[in-house]
């Protein structure tokens, strides 16, 4: 698995801070780098700044690297063809052939005057490490930086990213954002990555991350969702449907799938019979529709020839007034934490979803 890893101080020179933020980022990064290379997984960098993750990283898994004995990972530099950047990487990897190091330049682009664009230049470089790797760490990074435009196309192209949260910055903002897809996999384990500790964890997170998403792509990507909701209240079921897209799954609603001046009663049972997971979104306004009450009851003599899994998430106190549906497990979902739990156990039980 090739790790790319991205960040930097967050704290500006002159800080009274920045030497001991520098020291954690040193310690830290020195220390996955090292894991990185003896887990036999190749590390990823660009930068060969003193105040980036990347020198300290590479520092440490060059280390680990002269260790090995036989075929061992490598060291990918992807950097700007700039003599000085190069010079600076020369010192870490040695003169060429980099053992162990394969270089990756990448143009310098350039800006007005014909003077170099530096902030197009280094994403260049960052963008062709981010489509090379499978798995991004990140640790620090300027809230304004490049970072969070890396870790959304990171999110976007489904890679798994692992976020340390010890030093602020948009990793700190972006384990917030991934907290319960990551919460899925690491469980309590979650909490170490709010410590300088959790480095020490960190590689170990990134392949189990990895593994799961290849269990989720597996079984639970197979399926397809049906969100049954009143138009009145469409608010929770835009909150399921982010939950469930966001992790890549197939998901229909009226809305999105069903085109204006259609029977909508014999569409909404064509899109019923695609899906093998019924999600009924009950609610006050839900129990008052009669296209609810009819969808439902189609959903449960599905479930009862074993065709479809039926979820009914409860977002208010109104009792469930359907006969067979009283005679199923619902899940209290009154806000958007309880609501993305229930999800996520249910989502980890999908492995054996019948098919449609």
């Amino acid at each position: 698995m090739k790790i790319f890893v991205i960040g930097k101080i967050c704290a500006e020179a002159g800080d009274a801070n920045r030497d001991a933020e520098a020291r954690r980022l040193e310690v830290a990064m020195t220390r996955i780098g090292h894991d990185t290379m003896s887990m036999g997984h190749d590390l990823l960098a660009c930068s060969p700044f003193p105040d980036s993750v990347d020198l300290a990283a590479v520092t440490g898994a060059t280390g680990a690297l002269h260790a090995l004995t036989g075929p061992s990972p490598s060291i990918e530099i992807h950097c700007p063809a700039d003599s000085k950047v190069l010079a600076d990487w020369s010192v870490v990897t040695g003169s060429p052939p980099h053992s162990g190091f394969r270089m990756f330049v990448s143009p310098v682009s350039p800006g007005e005057m014909g003077a170099p664009n530096w902030a197009h230049t280094w994403l260049l470089a960052q963008l062709s490490a981010l489509e090379a790797s499978h798995a991004v760490l990140a640790l620090g990074g300027n809230l304004s930086g490049t970072m969070n435009l890396l870790l959304s196309l990171a999110v976007a192209k489904s890679k798994p990213v692992l976020p340390l949260a010890f030093m602020g910055g948009a990793a700190a903002q972006w384990l917030e954002r991934l907290r319960w897809p990551l919460g899925d996999v690491l469980g309590e384990r979650i909490s170490a990555l709010y410590l300088p500790e959790g480095a020490n964890l960190s590689i170990r997170m990134i392949q189990e991350l990895a593994a799961g998403r290849a269990r989720t792509a597996g079984d639970v990507q197979r399926s397809r969702f049906f969100i049954d909701y009143s138009r009145r209240r469409p608010a929770e079921a835009d909150h399921i449907e982010m939950v469930l897209r966001r992790r890549r799954l197939d998901v229909y609603r009226d809305e999105h799938h069903f085109g204006a001046g259609r029977d909508l009663p014999h569409e909404v049972r064509a899109h019923i019979e695609l899906a093998n997971v019924f999600i009924a979104v009950w609610s006050k306004e839900y129990a008052c529709s009669p296209w609810c009450y009819d969808e439902l009851e189609y959903a449960l003599d599905r479930q009862k020839e074993g065709k479809t899994q039926l979820w009914i998430l409860c977002v208010d106190d109104t009792r469930v007034i359907s006969p067979r549906a009283r005679m199923l497990v619902n899940y209290p979902s009154t806000n958007r934490e309880q609501m993305e739990k229930n999800l996520l156990v249910l989502l980890e039980r999908l492995g054996g979803a019948p098919s449609a």
